[in-house]
This record gives C-alpha cells, sequence and structure tokens, in this order.
C-alpha cells in the first residue's frame, strides 16, 4: 500500500530497478517524476535521496547523470531535493 505522505520510487541500484535488457540511466530518476505528478506537485515538499547507497547495498553509486537528472525533476516541480 502506498503512503499519502510519503511517496516511493525505486533506487538506481541493482535488483530494486530492472529494465528489458538495459541496465538503470539518468532517465530512470523519471521515476520519481511520475510519483511526484501521481500526487501532485503542491502535495510534495522535497525527494529524500542517499547519494551513495552505503548501509543496504554495498556503496552502489548511481548512474551518470541520475542525480543532475533528479535535480532537474524537482525543480521543475518546485521540490527539494534532500541528500
Amino acid at each position: 500500500m502506498r503512503s499519502a505522505s510519503a511517496p516511493q520510487f525505486p533506487a538506481p541500484y541493482p535488483p530494486t530497478h530492472a529494465h528489458q535488457g538495459r541496465g538503470c540511466d539518468a532517465l530512470c530518476a523519471d521515476e520519481i517524476a511520475k510519483e511526484i505528478d501521481s500526487r501532485g506537485a503542491e502535495n510534495v515538499a522535497g525527494v529524500l535521496i542517499e547519494p551513495v547507497n552505503g548501509t543496504t547495498g554495498g556503496a552502489f553509486v548511481p548512474p551518470d547523470g541520475y542525480l543532475h537528472r533528479v535535480s532537474e525533476v524537482c525543480r521543475e516541480r518546485d521540490a527539494l531535493v534532500i541528500p
């Protein structure tokens, strides 16, 4: 069940973000846009993101351009990015 106060999106690391025949790339940040848009940008103050997953993933680094795209998505929707 999705929480009204905490939209969730897949992390850009294996195995949470699998694609058909390709790895994750910067466009995976569009999952964040979909979540914000599904709730209405006026209902989302910010996106909390762990830039390097170290606790559970073993230091996965997001693909090139991903964090930049996350920033663009949030800026376009007047939401903060909280690293």
